[in-house]
């Protein structure tokens, strides 16, 4: 939902549990965008483009309301972690365990975010990396295009009664009637009475269970693939076989879980599917989207398939793809049972998949004005995925760049090995599909 001038954006509920995951699930969601640069630039430029970063939405923290009842806000804060400037080039075999080093850098306390910078053979590397609960990767791209024009009006950086009066007032308004909404489905939908049922019993067991069943089991941090595909090339491929470009991006993670993840085969497999809810260009929300998830059988796996799947689940997407009870009554509950009442989101599928589309406005130059080769966005669960108190096992992030298609693959170690076989293994799975594509960074 769009944020009025002047007042702060409040927090939804998917900011709200992407906050408290590394409790929940025993990690936390980052993401990064990658610039390859073809060459080095000026030191100055790269603190001109951080301080231009500082000034707009990646610089604030949640603040608790004045008075109850309103949702906690945003609040403007300074970020005290500098950038970060390498001075040794890289070699080519070096960059990924560099980028990887940045994503599980220690971002806490008053470092919100970290830039960072380090020479190559063939010219730099940058990267961005964000909490996932600050914003989410659309809020990312629009942050640093947004760099590249005249600032926005600066966010509130104190708390104010009137503005939580009006949110409240927000909540009664669109709260009353989603309630009488709800309401209604939940007596003619059976499906939505057993998932509130389940959620609630599930609660209740979690407070009886005398330990984690996770316990001992070290999280694994995922392994990175990128890749790069002429747009026309996965255009044609997609033609070919009766699918779109995104339907033959879902086919893509699904037959690289059905290659690499014995256990997904022969069942249905779950891929989560980012549906963008952002508003206009003034959008100040922090994430805007809702993860739903669509259940591919086995024995339907060809892209014409996935295209008549996709368009039918997107037709279903409804608010409680987000909250299994109105937001406006979820944000008064008692932590556990809104845990609870939180639809499970991507860390509960086999496998997510973000297509960006195509990069906002000046994002490719937005660091010194010359454009990068390469653009990529990747997100990481840090430390890594914990088996037993998460469910997923592979994430494919996609976005175009001029003519090119950049995806950033990133699998579980246990089934999909080193970074290089896991780059092998997508080579192998776009090559079945006739998609051409160059790896990046193998090492």
């Amino acid at each position: 939902m769009s944020t009025s001038p002047g007042r702060p954006a409040r927090l939804n509920a998917t900011d709200e549990m992407l906050a408290v995951a590394e409790n929940s699930v025993g990690a936390s969601r980052r993401i990064q965008i990658v610039w390859a640069l073809p060459h080095r630039p000026d030191p100055a430029r790269l603190h001109e483009f951080w301080k231009r970063l500082d000034a707009g939405v990646l610089s604030r923290q949640p603040r608790s309301p004045v008075l109850p009842g309103a949702r906690r806000w945003w609040s403007a804060t300074g970020n005290e972690q500098q950038p970060c400037l390498g001075a040794d080039p890289l070699r080519d075999n070096q960059i990924l365990e560099w980028l990887d080093r940045q994503v599980t850098a220690p971002l806490d306390g008053r470092r919100l975010w970290a830039l960072s910078y380090c020479p190559t053979e063939t010219g730099s590397v940058v990267c961005l990396t964000v909490p996932h609960s600050t914003i989410d990767g659309i809020g990312l791209l629009r942050a640093i295009d947004a760099t590249t024009r005249r600032p926005d009006a600066p966010l509130p950086d104190h708390p104010s009664g009137i503005d939580d009066l009006r949110d409240i007032a927000d909540q009664l308004i669109t709260g009353t009637p989603d309630t009488a909404r709800w309401l209604g489905k939940v007596g003619r939908d059976a499906r939505l009475r057993a998932s509130i049922r389940d959620a609630v019993r599930s609660m209740a067991k979690s407070r009886d269970r005398s330990g984690d069943s996770s316990a001992g089991e070290e999280p694994q941090f995922f392994s990175t693939a990128f890749v790069t595909v002429p747009a026309a090339a996965w255009e044609a491929a997609a033609d070919a076989v009766g699918g779109t470009t995104n339907s033959l991006f879902l086919s893509v993670a699904e037959r690289l879980c059905r290659t690499a993840i014995e256990e997904t085969r022969g069942r249905p497999l779950e891929i989560g599917i980012p549906i963008s809810l952002r508003g206009e260009d003034d959008d100040s929300s922090a994430n805007a989207l809702v993860v739903v998830p669509l259940r591919i059988d086995e024995n339907a796996p060809a892209p014409h398939r996935v295209r008549a799947l996709t368009k039918d689940r997107l037709a279903r997407v409804c608010p409680e793809d987000t909250t299994l009870i109105p937001q406006a009554l979820w944000h008064h509950l008692p932590h556990a049972l809104s845990r609870a009442l939180k639809t499970p989101g991507a860390q509960f599928t086999d496998a997510v998949a973000s297509n960006f589309g195509e990069t906002p406005g000046r994002v490719p130059d937005a660091i010194d004005h010359r454009p990068a080769s390469k653009v990529f966005v990747r997100t990481m669960s840090v430390p890594g995925v914990v088996p037993g108190r998460a469910r997923l096992r592979l994430s494919l992030c996609m976005i175009r760049v001029r003519t090119e298609l950049s995806l950033s693959i990133t699998g579980i170690p246990g089934h999909f090995g080193a970074p290089g076989r896991l780059a092998d293994t997508v080579e192998s799975v776009l090559h079945s599909l006739r998609i051409p594509a160059e790896k990046w960074t193998v090492s």
